[in-house]
């Protein structure tokens, strides 16, 4: 038979998961670093909470397409929102794929993060949507590149995707941040959408992050996924920032969420508190015992800088059994990350041959250095570089990362990313000198600067 064009082509296992298919297959034990499903990770759930699916009030069937209006009460309680602007779905999946039928013609686009979490592009494929992204980049904390955003919206764009706190970054969007996205998000006329799942998995979130943006989204969603632990209970919900009447016949198409769960509500809120102090304790003590990693400040993912994702994530595999995902599985614009998840047991963590894992860890430690730096090349103006190279060497490594033999030995990757030529700019006592350098190394071992930041500024 035929199959539509949504449907994506062969589909074939990468390098990793075939290692890992090989390995399960000849019985070898695996430490799964990946483990993401609460349920299967030694979360101890209060007894007796599911006898509230039992209840003989789901016997009665009384459809209404924005949910029942006891559970849509209880969730516009939970969340003080207006109780009209209160929607129910089966997942978040589901409600993104309401919006974008809401808001999409075949053809039309919706901005995504990069990295975010990759299921994006299934989601705007099946409903003939196309993604496009927006980059985040990293500067001791992640932010959003506006230039990219700008470059992105076009007159086919209907949406524009934040996920608070990010999967797998785990950070939350600054307050300058929210104010400037949803001022363009008016003037271009898009919708603004904000997914907060992880919002309640608070570990470090810095003094100016936004932990929501209900009110200030089209859309806010969440889920009792994540919530209360609980993905297979198949409820989510969307609050709107006003009232949108449309989203009713689409609702009222599929009526999806049962009737158990919607009774049951009230008693699987009562699990947030037991089930998400345990889940924070466990990604606290597994943080710690991660010696290299980028910032985090919600969530339940650690990223490592390395050198070779994919090549560390397999000799891991094949050498100690530990099972990692390399940062393209969530579409990071460049190799160089791993994607730990800590909501593993404890006990698995510390079963890892941490030696190990921080050998591998080590050889990325250049990598990082390479990438701050191609980030402030990339997002500051000449004037701006040097100061945040001097922030970046007092933040990322105290002993001083960017004196002159170190960016001689590290930076050559770097300065061959750029074309054209590049100036060296010596930091000390006077003003700074520049020197015109077609493709040679920054540093003069012959006559090495003392007690001077060395940085590549280019044009």
């Amino acid at each position: 038979m035929k199959l539509s064009t949504r449907i994506p082509g062969e589909l074939r296992l990468n390098a990793i998961s075939a290692l890992l298919e090989e390995k399960r297959r000849r019985g070898e034990p695996i430490l799964d670093l990946t483990i993401s499903n609460p349920t299967q990770a030694g979360i101890e759930y209060p007894g007796g909470f599911l006898g509230a699916l039992a209840n003989d009030r789901a016997l009665l069937y009384e459809p209404a397409a924005f949910g029942m209006p006891s559970a849509r009460e209880r969730i516009a309680r939970e969340y003080r929102a207006p109780y009209d602007n209160v929607i129910l779905t089966a997942s978040t999946s589901e409600a993104y794929s309401w919006i974008f039928k809401l808001l999409c013609d075949p053809g039309c686009e919706v901005l995504v993060p990069r990295p975010s979490y990759p299921l994006f592009e299934y989601l705007a494929k099946l409903e003939s949507v196309e993604v496009r992204h927006y980059s985040l980049f990293y500067d001791h904390g992640w932010y959003i590149d506006f230039h990219t955003i700008e470059r992105a919206l076009n007159y086919r764009t209907r949406a524009i995707v934040l996920v608070n706190p990010n999967n797998p970054t785990g950070h939350f969007i600054k307050r300058g941040e929210a104010e400037q996205l949803a001022d363009l998000c008016q003037r271009h006329g898009v919708a603004l959408i904000s997914d907060e799942v992880f919002a309640d998995y608070q570990i470090d979130p810095d003094f100016d992050s936004l932990l929501s943006l209900q009110g200030l989204a089209d859309f806010t969603l969440n889920g009792l996924s994540k919530a209360v632990g609980l993905p297979q209970m198949k409820l989510a919900w969307m609050i709107t920032k006003r009232l949108v009447p449309e989203l009713e016949m689409i609702a009222d198409t599929y009526l999806s969420v049962g009737a158990p769960v919607q009774v049951a509500l009230p008693s699987l809120l009562a699990l947030k508190e037991p089930v998400q102090r345990q889940i924070l304790a466990r990604v606290r003590e597994n943080l710690a015992h991660v010696a290299r990693h980028l910032r985090v400040e919600a969530g339940w993912y650690a990223i490592l800088p390395v050198l070779d994702e994919e090549e560390t994530a397999l000799r891991l595999l094949r050498e100690s059994g530990i099972l990692v995902q390399p940062g393209y599985f969530y579409d990071f614009e460049r190799s160089g990350y791993l994607v730990v998840s800590l909501l593993t047991q404890p006990d698995i963590f510390s079963v890892c041959d941490r030696d190990a894992v921080e050998t591998f860890l080590y050889r990325g430690r250049h990598k990082l250095r390479r990438h701050l730096i191609h980030d402030v090349l990339r997002h500051h103006p000449p004037a701006r570089r040097v100061p945040r190279l001097a922030h970046l060497e007092r933040r990322v490594e105290p002993q001083g990362f960017h004196t002159a033999p170190t960016l001689a030995r590290d930076f050559d990757k770097t300065l061959a990313v750029f074309s054209g030529q590049a100036r060296c700019v010596n930091v000390g006592a006077g003003p700074p000198q520049l020197n015109t350098m077609p493709q040679q190394r920054v540093n003069d071992s012959k006559n090495p600067p003392v007690n001077r930041l060395v940085a590549l500024v280019v044009d």
